[in-house]
């Protein structure tokens, strides 16, 4: 079944189950909506518990006959991960992940932020983190 979307037709994603790390952020917010639209069933993660509760939230609200969850994780913490995958083994498989999970890099003022998020511009400390 497609739907129209202005000019374009949507796939449906009905009933797949879709996780996003990093779902605190501006960008995952995006990219849920997008699933939502497609009727996917959505986890939002992110190690960010308050950011994430907002972007739950402000989602909930707008796609209200969604299924939409949330959860707190660290992408950095293989325990973190183990913890949310025995949860969700509950609830059925993750057929579609969108990894999303990014550091806040922050600049000094006098780097220019186009140079500066250059992967090879990355120190060792940022690249490790």
């Amino acid at each position: 079944m497609t739907k129209s979307f202005g000019k374009f037709n949507k796939f449906s994603l009905k009933n797949k189950n879709a996780l996003i790390t990093g779902a605190g952020g501006l960008l995952g917010r995006e990219h849920a909506e997008a699933l939502l639209e497609s009727e996917a069933n959505i986890i939002l993660t992110d190690v960010n518990i308050n950011t994430l509760e907002k972007n739950y939230y402000f989602l909930k609200e707008k796609y209200k006959n969604s299924n939409l969850i949330y959860h707190s994780m660290d992408v950095t913490n293989l325990d973190s991960i183990e913890e949310l995958n025995s949860k969700l083994l509950l609830d059925g498989v993750i057929e579609i992940l969108v990894n999303n999970a990014a550091i806040d890099s922050k600049y000094t003022k006098d780097q220019k932020t186009n140079e500066a998020s250059r992967l090879e511009q990355f120190s060792i400390e940022q690249w490790n983190k």
